[in-house]
């Protein structure tokens, strides 16, 4: 990544972008026309937009709240996922090779969060939604394990332990089956 890029990130927030790069929390939706989208797993999923502007200026969106005090840490992580999977950083996908790329005075603005389509959740939320739908069926089929009635725990203090110990109670654990009748 060009030094006058990662100029404009401070170092905390490449700190705290570079784990959410790292977990595989980015994922790159699309590249074209001189555009980088994607989103950001974070406390929620915020979407991120590197665009390759004329004079091979940058500018850089995020949805979260933060981009409106500086660069955060989804488009940190979202340039890291870029340099490491293309070449876009360098070419500008396709465009005039960039040596440097100039970053505006305000390149970062806060983006609007993608319309979605409320009738069709995306595919993840209905996939998670079948695997817990599925994992709810086999556990409430399967019988819960239970202690038997015939046995008991017994909890032993053992006072001439305790006494010789520096600090604390000893006690020990014991199982026992009962009889028939209860004893």
């Amino acid at each position: 990544m060009h030094p006058s890029l990662i100029a404009i990130f401070p170092a905390d927030v490449q700190a705290r972008g570079f784990p959410y790069y790292t977990a595989g929390r980015v994922l790159i939706s699309g590249m074209a026309d001189r555009a980088a989208t994607g989103q950001v797993i974070g406390s929620r999923i915020y979407d991120v937009t590197v665009q390759w502007m004329a004079d091979d200026e940058m500018a850089l969106s995020c949805s979260c709240p933060y981009i409106e005090k500086g660069p955060c840490k989804h488009l940190w992580a979202m340039l890291l996922e870029i340099e490491n999977t293309s070449d876009f950083l360098e070419t500008g996908l396709g465009g005039p090779r960039a040596p440097a790329p100039t970053i505006p005075s305000e390149p970062y603005t806060r983006a609007s969060p993608t319309p979605k389509d409320a009738s069709k959740p995306p595919t993840w939320k209905r996939m998670l939604a079948d695997a817990a739908r599925k994992i709810a069926a086999s556990a409430s089929a399967a019988p819960e394990p239970t202690w038997p009635a015939t046995r008991r725990i017994n909890y032993i203090i053992d006072a001439a332990a305790t006494l010789g110990a520096a600090e604390g109670l000893v006690v020990e654990l014991a199982t026992q089956t009962l009889d028939r009748r209860g004893n």
